[in-house]
């Protein structure tokens, strides 16, 4: 079982370094980031919020051509690497609806269609990764009512937004990662996550705040639902030991 604490961030030619490292340096203030290659590893970056803090790496690629790339990525020497990541983000600098720039907007379309078709193939081989497509313009023409998303794939335009894709993903998802992880008591003091079952009522707690957080974002009722229904039967599974006890008491 690998370490599965990276994120792949995808970057479009058009979405510069510094426009990158402004929006990092908002989600994970306590590193410094200075990014001046097109492919980059940062390593040892502190997620932090008022329940946790984990450690993860940051893959950061500038993309020219998507379809190579793509291509590329997901041959068969790569299947070790899907397995450490926990998810991957698209960061996009789209025109406004009222910008006549035909050749930018169909650049753009074709960098996401490619995106999407790579959600597909990386979701294939692990259903729990989270993704996420990031346009700085708020007058975005693929921002809203875009119906070519798959679902599991979450439309950005705040550095809060994607705060929040970070902070409410189950890091402890895999038994390896818990090196990496710490969980805050209420008192605000670190503890090392050693066994879920003694912190059980904070998880909960913590779980209700993400899930909230993350309904919130969702706009699609039937969706919603569905979403809402599945939430619900994983904090009653929190609530139960294995043998089907209420530990909750």
């Amino acid at each position: 079982m690998s370490v599965k604490n990276k994120v792949l961030l995808m970057k479009h030619p058009s979405f510069t370094n510094s426009e990158l490292c402004q929006i990092l340096s908002k989600i994970f203030p306590d590193s410094n980031f200075s990014i001046k290659n097109d492919h980059i590893i940062l390593e040892n970056i502190k997620l932090t919020n008022k329940y946790y803090e984990m450690l993860i790496d940051l893959y950061i690629s500038t993309i020219d051509d998507f379809g190579q790339w793509i291509n590329d990525f997901t041959n068969d020497e790569y299947i070790d690497v899907y397995s450490t990541l926990a998810g991957v983000v698209l960061f996009i600098k789209s025109d406004n609806y009222d910008n006549k720039n035909v050749h930018n907007n169909n650049n753009i379309k074709e960098t996401l269609k490619k995106y999407i078709s790579f959600v597909e193939k990386l979701d294939q081989f692990d259903e729990s990764k989270f993704y996420g497509i990031y346009d700085t313009n708020h007058n975005s023409v693929f921002t809203e009512g875009n119906g070519e998303l798959i679902y599991k794939i979450e439309s950005l335009t705040e550095h809060n937004e994607l705060k929040n894709l970070f902070d409410i993903y189950d890091w402890t998802s895999e038994e390896k990662n818990k090196q990496y992880y710490t969980l805050k008591d209420k008192k605000n003091d670190i503890s090392t996550l050693n066994d879920p079952k003694d912190i059980n009522l904070i998880n909960v707690i913590e779980k209700l705040d993400v899930i909230k957080s993350r309904y919130s974002l969702i706009k699609d009722s039937q969706e919603a639902e569905a979403f809402a229904k599945e939430m619900s039967e994983n904090i009653a599974n929190l609530l139960l030991d294995d043998s089907g006890n209420d530990i909750s008491q």
